[in-house]
């Protein structure tokens, strides 16, 4: 059955490569003994190199899941809590500092509640990533919106007016905006581009 690479995650990994390396080296054992017919020496040797060969892949496959298991415990290990309504404030003041050079101007809706997040070192990082390459796509003169609904759980980023000098998704072969969207969803939020508008999903 052909897979997504949405649906592959590390904890499938095993299921969706080991299993057609046990039916390889399955019927290499049937073939090899003789169950499908008389073999030669020869042809022997050559199934037992592919079993060599297949014990390879399997040994390399038990050591990156185990290397990516301990690389995501580390991760998690140095993630802490974070207000997100005084983090995106923070940002927005960042913008705000700069908007005489870049014209473009901050303007945010948020609630008057603590959102709580368990993120990582990179988190500020990353959201800064996603809107100041939105940013790069808007007119001069533009305000950037930003609002926070703590009763859908998202956040939501557009230009008032909605006209864009370069179609939004265009961000979807940005390198940088690429960048910060995994940043953002290694820690459990989801990045959507929809009707001229970012929508960052949470908790």
């Amino acid at each position: 059955m052909k897979k997504s690479i949405d649906e592959i995650s590390i904890e499938n990994l095993s299921h969706f490569i080991k299993t057609p390396l046990a039916i390889i080296t399955g019927y290499c054992d049937i073939v090899n003994d003789g169950m499908a017919g008389e073999i030669n020496a020869e042809q022997k040797e050559y199934i037992s190199k592919i079993k060599n060969e297949v014990a390879k892949v399997d040994d390399f496959l038990n050591i990156f899941i185990d290397n990516v298991e301990k690389s995501f415990k580390e991760e998690f290990e140095k993630r802490f809590d974070v207000n997100l309504v005084d983090t995106l404030k923070e940002l927005f003041m960042i913008i705000y500092s700069q908007s005489e050079k870049n014209r473009v101007f901050p303007d945010f809706i948020m609630p008057d509640i603590d959102i709580i997040l368990n993120v990582d070192e990179q988190f500020d990082k990353a959201f800064m990533l996603v809107l100041r390459e939105f940013i790069k796509i808007m007119n001069k003169d533009q305000f950037l919106k930003l609002e926070i609904d703590s009763k859908k759980n998202n956040i939501t980023i557009w230009a008032d007016k909605n006209n864009l000098k370069t179609d939004i998704l265009s961000l979807k072969s940005n390198f940088l905006f690429i960048t910060g969207k995994v940043m953002l969803e290694t820690v459990g939020l989801k990045v959507v581009i929809k009707d001229n508008r970012i929508i960052i999903f949470y908790g």
